[in-house]
């Protein structure tokens, strides 16, 4: 899971629509990274399963986190190369649906606990690799999240403006469209 916003980002720039089934060298380098990072999730969080007993669903939202995120991304692979987009519809929302709850949970869960006790038999322990690459990945999936809605705002305005301003000049190129409330402000003898 790379969140609901991360997973739509990352099927939209993985996958190049202009070459049939194609990937580039960054778009691997990226996939190749996620399945290393999730499997890292995946192999700490099983690894260190009991070893934080003031937040014992830690090691278990890293285990959902990196299987998950491996499935989609394989299944996703799979119905793109057989020429299906397997991340559309009804499937996609469910997957979006969890992956956005299970990264609101798991961020609740990583960040009451801060800063936990990194001593063990103390009350507020929690083994510190485990935590801190807990809370390492999910505050830089939250900064993500940021960078992508600041930019996506970006986007939309700059593409709202740049379709109001084509829209404004072909109109008045083409004659199609009169300008009523400027014509409005203009006197009689200017209109002659």
């Amino acid at each position: 899971m790379l969140t609901a916003i991360g997973l739509g980002m990352f099927h939209c720039l993985l996958f190049s629509r202009n070459k049939a089934h194609s990937i580039n060298l960054q778009s691997l380098s990226i996939i190749v990274f996620t399945y290393i990072l999730m499997a890292l999730c995946y192999i700490i969080g099983a690894i260190y399963l009991g070893k934080c007993p003031v937040q014992p669903n830690i090691p278990i939202y890293l285990i959902v986190l990196g299987l998950t995120t491996i499935v989609i991304l394989t299944l996703s692979y799979i119905m793109l190369a057989r020429g299906k987009d397997f991340l559309t519809g009804c499937g996609a929302a469910c997957i979006y649906i969890f992956s956005f709850g299970w990264f609101i949970t798991g961020t609740r869960w990583i960040y009451a606990v801060y800063p936990p006790s990194y001593t063990p038999g103390t009350d507020g322990y929690c083994h510190k690799g485990l935590y801190q690459f807990a809370f390492i990945l999910t505050s830089l999936q939250w900064a993500a999240i940021i960078v992508v809605l600041i930019f996506g705002i970006f986007y939309l305005i700059a593409y709202c403006l740049t379709r109001n301003t084509r829209y404004h000049l072909m109109s008045v190129y083409d004659g199609s469209r009169t300008d009523s409330h400027c014509l409005q402000n203009i006197s009689p003898i200017q209109q002659l």
